[in-house]
């Protein structure tokens, strides 16, 4: 039986230094700097703050829209489910915690990234979102009345007050939050366009 013989590892060669990269190579993305600067840091908390009491609001209409679930839904619910009894103070707190970190996030995208969004405004929106409450709070608005007309089929199977209820929410959490970021923080960013 033969032996196959080991081959001896190779000296290790000395490591030549990397050429630097050329700018031809392609472009590259750009910095954002991960800093907290004092105006992060505002937007960072009262993003936070106001994020949380929206989640409030939205928490609260959404169980309030249990109250108007018809059909055989809201029979079952009423009938076997006891839903509507206690005030579910957990996932409330709960809520508002995810929604302070939701909120927290939020402001940090807004702060770093605040030029690339006004530029965005006025190449594709010709300069539409002028104002910083405009900025916050009409997409908010936009989305919600998309996802509204998106779930109104549910409407035929449920009633469509729940899902006014919750549209309501959702509206009364943007208004609330653009506008007291508009208070709180509106002035350390220059307007949209």
């Amino acid at each position: 039986m033969d032996i196959p013989q080991q081959i001896p590892p190779a000296a290790p060669s000395s490591p030549s230094p990397s050429p630097p990269p050329s700018p031809a190579s392609g472009p590259s993305l750009p910095k954002i700097p991960i800093d907290l600067d004092p105006r992060t840091l505002a937007t960072l908390k009262w993003s936070a703050v106001w994020n949380g009491v929206g989640a409030a609001i939205v928490s609260v209409a959404s169980y309030l829209s249990f109250y108007f679930i018809g059909g055989l839904a809201g029979d079952i619910l009423r009938t076997f489910g006891g839903v509507t009894r206690n005030f579910p103070v957990g996932q409330l707190i709960g809520d508002i915690l995810w929604g302070a970190v939701y909120g927290a996030v939020f402001g940090f995208l807004i702060s770093k990234f605040y030029t690339q969004i006004q530029q965005w405004n006025r190449q594709y929106l010709k300069g539409w979102l002028n104002t910083f409450f405009k900025l916050l709070f009409y997409p908010s608005l936009i989305g919600s009345l998309l996802a509204f007309l998106m779930t109104s089929v549910a409407g035929f199977g449920i009633g469509f007050m729940p899902l006014i209820i919750i549209l309501a929410g959702v509206l009364l959490k943007g208004f609330v939050y653009a506008k007291m970021m508009t208070k709180y923080v509106g002035q350390l960013y220059a307007p949209p366009a």
